[in-house]
């Protein structure tokens, strides 16, 4: 039998809408244990970074530098019946110090969050994330963000989501939606945007136990600058699910669309048709599969999960998506997530694949591995991005990761990571690989005070010199909770 969805809630008390709000924070679903009093644990700390090319240059242009790094941030958490926001925040002073000197800021803040206004029919959704960006796919990149930052961009994602949600009997649910949505980008040559967003969407009830109908209506309008990145999209969609049996489902779409954006060298208008299943023989295991016509051609979409023992999961995902400079920055934000065993926020979205050149049809493939032991954590992923742009050479960007954190005892951990990343394109600059490795030791020196130590080395492989370089790096930090 095929439930209706329902918007989750949360347990227990009513806290200040304004903080949440307030904040900027975003999303529900957080599944961190409930916490029925806001739980504030602020922190601050320092530390020195020590590298032999600041700048990330070729051999005959290195320079080392010092960068003394001062933070201070906080990590607030709140669940119950009316209010479910997270919030992690780091503000950090970097001093640079080699070939002169140089101090700035970088900000470091994510969060998400939900506000129920009025029981089971008004809410508003929240999101905030603050962190910095790759300026360009085939940009430098280092083992640390204090590193190579004239290759990088700060960039700011903030959105409200108020929606209204309804009951037609057992007949069908709906929801009416409005989104604000504000990219502050700090690079020339890509500017800040604002985002208007409505959509209303109807999905059926009861009354058709094995069909799920949902139909929608999409408007949205990004106004950007420069204006050649701004972009207009309506669409009409009405999509399907029938449940053949308790395990198999047919799924498919039809609609249409029309896309308008000064960098698209023609329009993306036209019919939507898509058309596959889903697989869900038992909770471990979920596939399905989509394939069909969109965004002028042919378009594929598909999302793998799997149990595959008590500690190892696994997760592959394909989707393709029509971005602009700007759409693509703030996508991280709308995939923020709660870690149910750290309590922590994770940006679920790939990091530094540099910010589109003009709007393009983006394809995204993402594999996970995960495994959660005693004393061991294993991360293993890959992603390959595609970039179709109708003006300008296409892009292809592969990066390949291992993660590996031990509990040698209940005060020392040891963590090593391996990064592996690839960038190809059509046009004149040819491709580049960057290769990453860090290792680091953490110390609980008292109950909330941590030592840390890393050693790290970046290495850029290309077949042009003036693009290859190579840099190590020493971090010592320090750390206390509050």
């Amino acid at each position: 039998m095929i439930r209706r969805r329902s918007v989750p809630r949360p347990s227990v008390c009513r806290p200040p809408h304004w903080l949440a709000l307030g904040a900027g924070l975003a999303v529900g679903g957080l599944a961190a244990p409930a916490l029925a009093k806001p739980h504030l644990t602020p922190y601050a700390g320092a530390e020195v970074t020590l590298t032999d090319n600041i700048d990330l240059a070729p051999r005959d242009r290195r320079e080392s530098a010092v960068v003394f790094t001062e933070f201070g941030g906080l990590s607030l958490r709140e669940t119950n019946r009316h209010t479910n926001y997270a919030l992690d925040g780091r503000l950090n002073l970097d001093t640079t110090v080699g070939n002169g000197t140089d101090v700035s800021l970088r900000p470091d803040v994510t969060g998400t969050g939900r506000v129920e206004l009025v029981e089971g029919r008004l809410y508003v959704d929240g999101r905030l994330l603050s962190q910095r960006e790759l300026i360009d796919a085939r940009g430098r990149i280092g083992s640390s963000p204090t590193v190579g930052r004239g290759n990088q961009t700060s960039v700011t994602t903030v959105a409200v989501s108020p929606f209204l949600t309804g009951h037609i009997g057992p007949y069908a649910d709906t929801e009416l939606r409005y989104t604000h949505e504000d990219t502050l980008v700090d690079a020339r040559d890509v500017g800040n945007s604002m985002t208007n967003a409505l959509s209303w969407r109807t999905t059926s009830g009861r009354a058709l136990p094995r069909l799920r109908l949902t139909g929608t209506l999409e408007y949205s309008a990004t106004r950007a600058s420069p204006s050649e990145d701004n972009l207009d999209r309506e669409t009409a969609l009405l999509s399907g699910e029938y449940a053949v049996t308790r395990q198999v489902f047919l799924i498919g779409s039809a609609g249409w669309e029309r896309i308008a954006s000064p960098g698209l060298s023609y329009t993306r208008n036209g019919l939507i048709g898509l058309g596959g299943f889903r697989y869900r023989p038992s909770p471990r295991l979920e596939l399905e599969l989509t394939a069909g016509q969109r965004y002028g051609g042919p378009t594929y979409n598909g999302h793998l999960s799997y149990l595959v023992t008590s500690r190892w999961t696994a997760g592959v995902n394909y989707a393709e998506t029509l971005e602009t400079p700007q759409t693509r920055l703030g996508r991280p934000a709308n995939r923020i997530t709660l870690d149910p065993q750290t309590g922590g926020l994770v940006v679920s979205d790939t990091r530094n694949l540099g910010i589109p050149r003009s709007a393009s049809v983006v394809g995204t493939l993402r594999f996970d591995l995960k495994g959660r032991y005693t004393v061991d954590d294993v991360d293993l992923w890959f992603t390959r991005e595609t970039r179709d742009y109708d003006v300008g050479p296409d892009e292809t960007i592969v990066t390949s990761g291992a993660q590996w954190r031990h509990r040698l005892s209940e005060r020392l951990a040891l963590s090593a990571q391996a990064q592996y990343r690839h960038v190809a394109t059509a046009g004149p600059e040819g491709d580049s690989d960057t290769a990453i490795g860090t290792a680091s030791l953490v110390y609980t020196v008292f109950r909330d005070v941590t030592g840390s130590v890393s050693l790290s080395r970046s290495q850029r492989f290309s077949s042009r010199p003036e693009q290859r370089y190579t840099e190590n790096t020493i971090l010592f930090g320090l750390m206390a909770r509050f």
